[in-house]
């Protein structure tokens, strides 16, 4: 439940309870620990998939996110499993204990930031309380969201009056403009299309206080009329290309807010497609004596490698070509004046070098330790600056894409005891509702994001020291860490 909040799969506690408590071997108990982290990602996924962003009119899931770090965090994880296998008990231990302990000391330092500021900000909300001139009262929050948003609507009234000042200039030299009066009087013009842009221009402050923009039609009227000037020969005056530009930005602007305000299907196929490809793959590629290929190919031979080279190359295919599509639409975002809010990530040449590279090592560390990859990105989506609600569902459905395939791969070799894997399936689903409606609550009820980060640290550190334990113990069983063991080498 405490996970759910996080939205982190929780594998870290899992597979220690299920094997000191529950008295599963390894073997079955990381599978169990899948199924059950499956059926919480479902549910998380659900809970979330309609919920809108916090600050602007779009799906909380990030999907460009995903789209970047699950095929990354996919090949970190191929790269780390080897290691894995390779690397001595006793280094890993250390070193997943020094991972997810500083991971968990990060997290909950961010965390604790996030709180003192919520907590000054609902201190001035409460103490500086103001009379609004109708007598309504106004907290401070409210009033700097009002006055913001204000000012952005003033901008926004500029910027489209000059435009339409620009347009009249131009269509008064053809006999087919619109009116403007002066003295504070209210104009309006006619297009031919019908479409009316009345507005008001105040001498006094020398702007427009009060605008109407025109319909559809009428903008596809003004564009075609100025594209028409330019294809004349009319380069006298720049107000033509300006105008255009103008327009043509807004439609673009406006094409993209709506777009974003559904979920990206081609994202979505694309994530889809990826995943399909590996697990296909490593089905037929095996993994030595506990996962014979269907093939028959062999661990260690040529073709087993690749196989793996191929995984590899399939994920850094996507990864070039999901950089090349966020690229591009950065371009278009910047020429358009896209309207960024808190915790967005502008995907320009750095980002979409620097955040792949720390996916990817995310990735391999969650590989190379064996635990679920949530409990690696969910602090680093935090660290990168996304907003807590937004990481936590967007976490939340790449832990759905990335459990599920996993899942199929314990079912087909035989690993997962399906007499308990209903059981976990449920139980999983269910701790993740009432920990998704739990926290939701508290977060309602007191106004505070950092909540989630909490969570988010909390179970990262309950990870650090339960797996601790449990490898401690695995140890003393065994009479001591056990030697570094080949690739295709399986301990019993």
């Amino acid at each position: 439940m405490i996970a759910a909040g996080g939205g982190i799969g929780g594998g870290g506690v899992l597979v220690p309870i299920y094997i000191l408590v529950m008295k599963f071997t390894p073997k079955y108990a990381i599978p169990l620990s899948n199924v059950t982290v499956f059926g919480g990602s479902v549910a998380n996924t659900l809970l979330n998939v309609n919920k809108r962003h916090p600050l602007a009119d779009r799906p909380l899931v990030d999907w460009d996110l995903i789209l970047v770090m699950e095929p990354l965090t996919i090949a970190g994880a191929l790269m780390g499993a080897f290691l894995n296998k390779l690397l001595p008990e006793a280094v890993l231990i250390a070193s997943l204990v020094a991972l997810l302990s500083y991971t968990a000391y990060e997290t909950l330092k961010k965390a604790v930031r996030m709180y003192k500021a919520e907590t000054k900000a609902l201190l001035a909300q409460r103490g500086r309380a103001r009379v609004r001139h109708d007598g309504t009262t106004e907290s401070e929050l409210a009033r700097m969201a009002r006055e913001m948003d204000e000012e952005r609507a003033e901008k926004e009234a500029e910027r489209q009056a000059t435009a339409l000042l620009d347009d009249v200039e131009l269509k008064e030299g053809d006999n087919a403009g619109l009116d403007v009066t002066e003295g504070g009087k209210q104009g309006g013009g006619q297009g031919e299309e019908g479409g009316a842009g009345d507005y008001v221009v105040d001498e006094d402050n020398e702007k427009a206080t009060e605008l109407h923009v025109p319909n559809q039609n009428q903008l596809c009227h003004d564009r075609d009329n100025l594209l028409k000037h330019v294809d004349m020969g009319d380069y006298g005056s720049s107000s033509t290309f300006s105008s255009a530009t103008d327009l043509k930005n807004q439609e673009d602007l406006s094409k993209i807010l709506e777009e974003e305000r559904h979920v990206p299907a081609g994202n979505v196929q694309v994530l889809c497609l990826t995943l399909g490809v590996v697990v296909f793959i490593n089905l037929i590629k095996g993994g030595g004596d506990s996962f014979p290929s269907p093939l028959g190919i062999q661990c260690g031979s040529p073709s087993f490698w690749v196989a793996n080279g191929l995984m590899l190359a399939w994920t850094f295919l996507v990864i070039a070509f999901a950089r090349s599509y966020l690229m591009r639409r950065h371009e278009i975002k910047e020429r358009v004046g896209y309207p960024y809010v808190e915790g967005d990530i502008e995907w320009d040449g750095r980002a979409t070098v620097i955040y792949p590279v720390i996916c990817t090592a995310a990735g391999f560390f969650a590989g190379m330790f064996g635990v679920g990859g949530g409990i690696v990105t969910g602090p680093l989506m935090l660290a990168m600056g996304v907003h807590p609600k937004v990481s936590s569902a967007t976490n939340a459905v790449m832990i759905l894409f990335t459990s599920f395939p996993v899942t199929t791969s314990f079912i087909v070799f035989g690993l997962l005891d399906m007499e308990y894997a209903g059981v976990c399936l449920v139980l999983g689903f269910a701790a993740t509702l009432i920990g998704q409606w739990g926290l939701f609550f508290l977060m309602q009820k007191y106004q505070r994001n950092s909540y989630i980060a909490f969570s988010i640290g909390g179970i990262v550190l309950l990870s650090a020291f339960l797996m601790t334990i449990q490898s401690l113990l695995a140890m003393a069983d065994s009479g001591g860490p056990r030697p570094p063991a080949g690739l295709c080498t399986v301990h019993h």
